[in-house]
């Protein structure tokens, strides 16, 4: 029984013996063939994009310009429209976001500082400030930003759509002067993202124009007395 029983065990001792042998030269080649691999896989290419607003209009009326203060001050943003990625609605109720394709900023801080920028170039106002700006103004606006992506276009393609709920404020009265929700579509020239976003900005532009226009006719710009 001793005899068999050490014979049988020979073979055994000799097989972990060969594994022992093989399991540093397997784990090399698995160490090895990922770098290998890597070699010959490109790394995708991350864009970035901002607005550019240009010199927005003046926002006053020509007969009454106002000669004030007005602060710009944060935009909320949808919940759906809550990633730094360039966003495609295929349908009403689908979204879907360009790889490799961001914004610069938070959404809701790069149409703010894109605002702040625009309007500060009209010259239509004796300053515009943003929200880190020391305290006095005649006038503060702000809002929410309800749509700001690339949809499918009425007469085929597409075009880019922003939303905006904007609200103007007298901080010298208390009061609310103006609340205005305004929508605009601009058709996207091109396929490139970097065409959605020079639209996006141009949309945005026209949303301002029409909630100016809105203030203007509603003659909520008054001349500010002292503060």
């Amino acid at each position: 029984m001793k005899c068999r029983s050490t014979t049988a065990a020979r073979p055994a001792r000799r097989s972990r013996s060969r594994f022992r042998c093989l399991a540093p030269a397997a784990l090399c080649c698995a160490l090895c063939l990922p770098s290998v691999g890597c070699r010959s896989v490109a790394i995708p290419e991350e864009h970035y994009y901002r607005l550019d607003l240009g010199a927005l209009p003046a926002v006053a009326d020509a007969h009454k310009p106002p000669a004030g203060v007005l602060r710009v001050e944060g935009f909320d943003v949808a919940a759906s429209l809550s990633t730094d990625r360039l966003l495609v609605a295929s349908t009403p109720v689908q979204l879907r976001a360009y790889e490799f394709h961001r914004w610069l900023n938070p959404l809701g801080q790069l149409v703010r500082d894109a605002v702040v920028t625009g309007l500060s170039r009209t010259g239509a106002f004796a300053e515009v400030k943003s929200p880190t700006d020391a305290p006095g103004e005649d006038w503060s606006l702000s809002g929410r930003i309800v749509d700001f992506h690339q949809v499918v276009h009425q007469g085929g393609g597409w075009a880019a759509r922003v939303t905006m709920r904007l609200r103007l404020w007298s901080p010298a009265r208390g009061a609310l002067l103006l609340q205005q929700e305004l929508s605009r579509q601009v058709p996207v020239n091109g396929s490139e993202p970097a065409a959605l976003a020079a639209a996006l900005s141009e949309a945005l532009v026209q949303v301002l124009q029409g909630f100016a226009e809105k203030c203007v006719q509603a003659r909520v710009f008054a001349v500010p007395g002292p503060r």
